[in-house]
Parts: C-alpha cells; sequence; structure tokens
C-alpha cells in the first residue's frame, strides 16, 4: 500500500502562467549542412548558440555531426560541422532566402568567432 500528499498550493507557484509552445510550421523545413573551421578552444556549444542567433527564427535546429582535425585543416584549428535547421511557419523558404540566411550565420560567425565557413 501506498500513500502520497500533493501541496497544490506549492505546485501552483512553480508553474508558468501559461503553457509555451514552438508551432509546428506546415511547410517543409530545409535542412542544409555548414562546417566552420575555428580555434581548437572555441566549444561547439558556443558555435551552435552563434548560428542560432545569426540565424534568428527561421533557424529551428543545430546539430553538432562532424569535428575534424587534421590536413588540410591547420594546426591548432578544427573543423565543426552542423546540420542546421531552416524553416518558417509563414512560408516555404527558397533557395534565395536559405542563401542570404547562410551568408548572414557566416558573416556573424567571422566577426565573433573568427570562423572560416568550410566549403
Amino acid at each position: 500500500v501506498y500513500a502520497w500528499d500533493l501541496d497544490l498550493d506549492a505546485l501552483m507557484k512553480v508553474m508558468p502562467e501559461r503553457v509555451l509552445y514552438n508551432p509546428v510550421s506546415p511547410y517543409q523545413p530545409v535542412r542544409q549542412d555548414m562546417a566552420f573551421v575555428l580555434e581548437e578552444s572555441v566549444p561547439g556549444a558556443v558555435v551552435a548558440a552563434a548560428i542560432r542567433k545569426a540565424g534568428g527564427k527561421e533557424v529551428t535546429d543545430v546539430t553538432l555531426f562532424d569535428i575534424y582535425k587534421g590536413k588540410p585543416i591547420p594546426e591548432g584549428k578544427r573543423s565543426l560541422a552542423f546540420a542546421v535547421t531552416f524553416s518558417s511557419p509563414e512560408k516555404p523558404l527558397t533557395e534565395e532566402e536559405v542563401a542570404r540566411l547562410r551568408k548572414r550565420i557566416a558573416g556573424a560567425l567571422n566577426r565573433e568567432l573568427q570562423a572560416e565557413m568550410r566549403t
């Protein structure tokens, strides 16, 4: 036999005023890989956060899938490759819009982290 006591007042105090969620877009997302060469000391999480920030609301997911060191990457640097998902709840993204977002992300990472986009 088990018994328990639930304090609803305490539970209601820690619950948010409203439930927050991200709407699911009815349009097909675009997933593209982006790789950057940067100093080994820069954590992947910092790069992922910079990608999200630079891409804005159209970047819905960023996943690190590869870390590479060795030729032709210079000594003291490494390549981090990310799968970046672009999506908009208002409309399907065109190739031109995705290309602009990629360029904006690459520019921001170059300024902030001295990262070079790997081609």
